[in-house]
């Protein structure tokens, strides 16, 4: 993980430098780090703001945090312009299985299809803030040319959804019985009960805000794991 996140990022930026100064020219380069890196700390005052300290909790947060310094360590006015997007997460078609809507995605869909016989999860009562992957590429788009170097914004709703409710809208839509056993011993040390985000700063900057709404980003990701073909080997088909 550190190899890619950090040893990756100053690679890259090493190689980007030179060829500036090669060329004569800035090159600008957009960094994605992650909500993760706040840890409990950061998301103590809500919305949470690009001035919240960062404390990670996590393997993951803290070598994006890493990367993230490094990434502002860039000397504003160099031959290397670094923009920072802190995104939150992330929802609608393309989610992998690794990120709980994913992976509710895929057992509505196992269920429905009668590969299992229920769907299994932690606990259900976390808030968290959302935002469509579409949204957050134009984002990421707005920054690359409009970001000012040497600073984080923030990518997200601006507001926070409690998992089970999310839950519930993706199995609406399904349209089929789906049984759910949460299992509430799965709750980890330091889980933050809410977290949300402020996009002000982006948006006053780059004009973007969030326009695709969570009903229709957990639709396209639900339709998206019905659509997927079973293996032959459980059709019976060659």
């Amino acid at each position: 993980m550190r190899r890619v996140n950090i040893d990756g990022l100053r690679n890259l930026c090493d190689a980007l430098a030179r060829q500036a100064v090669e060329t004569g020219s800035t090159v600008r380069l957009l960094v994605v780090g992650s909500a993760a890196e706040l840890g409990t700390r950061g998301a103590a005052s809500l919305p949470v703001t690009e001035a919240a300290p960062c404390q990670p909790e996590s393997p993951y947060g803290w070598t994006k945090w890493e990367a993230t310094r490094l990434a502002l360590a860039q000397p504003v006015g160099g031959p290397l312009a670094v923009v920072v997007a802190r995104p939150f997460n992330l929802v609608g078609p393309g989610l992998p299985e690794a990120l709980s809507l994913g992976r509710f995605a895929r057992q509505i869909a196992d269920v429905l299809r009668g590969r299992i016989e229920a769907l299994r999860c932690g606990p259900l009562d976390a808030r968290r803030d959302y935002v469509d992957v579409r949204d957050a590429a134009d984002a990421y788009v707005r920054l690359g040319l409009l970001g000012r170097a040497g600073e984080i914004y923030n990518v997200c709703a601006g507001r926070s959804y409690q998992l089970r409710d999310l839950l519930q809208q993706m199995i609406h839509h399904a349209r089929g019985p789906v049984q759910v056993l949460s299992n509430p011993a799965r709750r980890h040390a330091g889980d933050l009960a809410d977290i949300y985000g402020s996009y002000a700063k982006l948006h006053c900057e780059t004009g973007w805000e969030p326009r695709i709404p969570i009903e229709e980003s957990l639709a396209d990701l639900v339709d998206e794991a019905m659509r997927e073909p079973v293996p032959a080997a459980e059709t019976g088909l060659d």
